[in-house]
């Protein structure tokens, strides 16, 4: 049983920090699209999609990880 209990907190640990990893990924492609827009480059309306999809999966995220 104290196997089955050590495994869970592996797999636990594990896949909350892939969460981490995926989440600093997020934040990295946001801060890059924040400076692209203060820079005034033209933005398309499928980079505004991505855009807005990426701020959605970095607060999903964000709420399951903590």
């Amino acid at each position: 049983m104290s196997c089955l209990v050590e495994d869970m907190v592996i797999l636990f640990l594990a896949v909350r920090s892939l969460l981490i990893i995926i989440v600093g990924s997020t934040f990295k492609l946001l801060l890059a699209f924040v400076i692209l827009t203060i820079l005034n480059v033209e933005i398309s309306v499928s980079q505004r999609l991505i855009l807005f999809l990426l701020v959605l999966l970095f607060f999903v995220l964000l709420f399951f990880l903590f």
